[in-house]
């Protein structure tokens, strides 16, 4: 197995000796029975995220995801967070640099804040004041002018986010 400048290979959890990840996304299988080792290709989702089928000897074919093999190989998820985050936004970049563990929430929040999402329209400042807005009074229904969504969000913005505002107006004081 040849590594670029740099890159550093790990066995892959659960399947040490079979196959190994690297910290650029790469996948290695060791060979087995004289045959020489190989690097992997990747298959597409629906979702567009790179999925292998990594198998064990006399196991079913098992499907995983790239960036999640990457992420639990080199980086440390002492929050114990379940989703791993692509910070540029491309799901194709399993980098290590790339990858980070994330919280639903966060994982969310950022597709919004990169428009990654056309659903979500609201950033996390925009959020926040939000509840400055409606704490000092004004209305649901300006509010939802102003921003260009719904009451409905307006009210889920307020109940989900005003905890994270009313911290900051301790702060400030």
């Amino acid at each position: 197995m040849e590594l670029f400048l740099g890159e550093r290979c790990v066995d892959v959890s659960g399947y040490e000796g079979v196959y190994a990840v690297t910290s650029l996304g790469r996948l290695w299988a060791y060979g087995a029975n004289g045959r020489k080792g190989r690097w992997l290709k990747f298959n597409r989702t629906e979702t567009n995220y790179i999925q292998v089928g990594l198998k064990l000897k006399d196991q079913k074919r098992k499907h995983k995801y790239l960036h999640r093999l990457v992420a639990s190989a080199f980086i440390a998820n002492p929050e114990k967070k379940k989703q791993v985050n692509h910070k540029d936004g491309d799901r194709y970049n399993c980098k290590v640099s790339n990858l980070e563990w994330a919280t639903a929430r966060e994982n969310i929040q950022h597709a919004a804040d990169m428009g990654l999402n056309k659903h979500l329209k609201l950033s996390y400042s925009q959020k926040l004041d939000i509840c400055r807005q409606r704490s000092s009074g004004t209305s649901v229904k300006e509010l939802a002018v102003m921003y260009g969504v719904g009451v409905n969000c307006i009210y889920k913005t307020c109940r989900n986010y005003m905890c994270e505002y009313v911290p900051q107006l301790d702060l400030a004081a």
